[in-house]
């Protein structure tokens, strides 16, 4: 069993590079194509997954797995949208310009307002 659950979260995992490869060619149409059919993957390892336990070794495994998997994810979604690199920057305080927003400082030293 726990070989079989550890294969489903290898097809999930060359699934999510076989969408990363698109994403880095900017097919689109392939993201897509393939990201529907990572859900139904994710939908049958979530099934197969129901009441199956693994080892130490095999959860381990798993969890390589799906650090992985959501690497890529995290990849795919910097190229299919790079500005949010952008709403990251600012939520730190920062804006993409390079100066300090009036309001971070504010809220930082307690002078800021919340109208």
């Amino acid at each position: 069993m726990s070989a079989a659950l550890l294969e489903n979260y290898a097809v999930v995992e060359r699934a999510a590079e076989r969408m990363l490869a698109a994403a880095r060619r900017s097919d689109w149409d392939e993201v897509a194509r393939i990201e529907h059919a990572c859900y139904t993957l994710v939908q049958q390892l979530q099934q197969s997954a129901e009441g199956a336990a693994l080892d130490r070794e095999g959860n381990a495994r798993r969890m390589a797995v799906l650090k992985r998997i959501l690497a890529i994810d995290g990849e795919v979604r910097d190229l299919a949208q790079p500005w949010l690199k952008n709403v990251d920057t600012m939520f730190k305080g920062r804006s993409p310009f390079g100066f300090r927003s009036a309001w971070m400082e504010g809220a930082r030293d307690g002078t800021g307002s919340d109208d």
